[in-house]
């Protein structure tokens, strides 16, 4: 099994079959889908990305909707990989993904809302 912080493999429909693939040559990629059917594909028919980068401290949306109780986000190439908390995981085009910085988790930031919040419960 491939480590899926490291690799993404996607067919030509662009879904991740990374988690299915049972082996890799230098050739060709073998596949074994959830009813136990196995196929060998060429290479070239699959998207192979390797060398992710970590997204850290970011907020992830989706047509406007905010994701939530994600454990780690990816980008590889074009493709956004989120891994949730409760092991699942799912692919999104970058085009479909906007993504912005979580100021929360900026001192600064976490200072101010923390100095608001002491306010707030001294006025009440």
């Amino acid at each position: 099994m491939l480590n899926e912080n490291e690799i993404l493999i996607l067919d030509k429909k662009g879904k991740d079959v990374t988690s299915k693939v049972t082996a890799i040559s230098a050739f060709q990629v073998t596949i074994q889908y959830s009813d136990y059917r196995i196929y060998t594909y060429d290479k070239s028919n699959l998207k192979i990305i390797t060398s992710p980068i970590v997204l850290n401290d970011c907020l992830i949306m989706i047509s406007s909707k905010k994701l939530t109780n994600i454990s780690k986000v990816l980008k590889f190439d074009h493709y956004i990989k989120v891994f949730f908390n409760n092991g699942s995981n799912k692919v999104y085009k970058q085009s479909e993904v906007t993504i912005e910085e979580n100021l929360l988790n900026q001192e600064l930031f976490r200072n101010v809302f923390r100095d608001f919040s002491k306010i707030k419960v001294t006025l009440v």
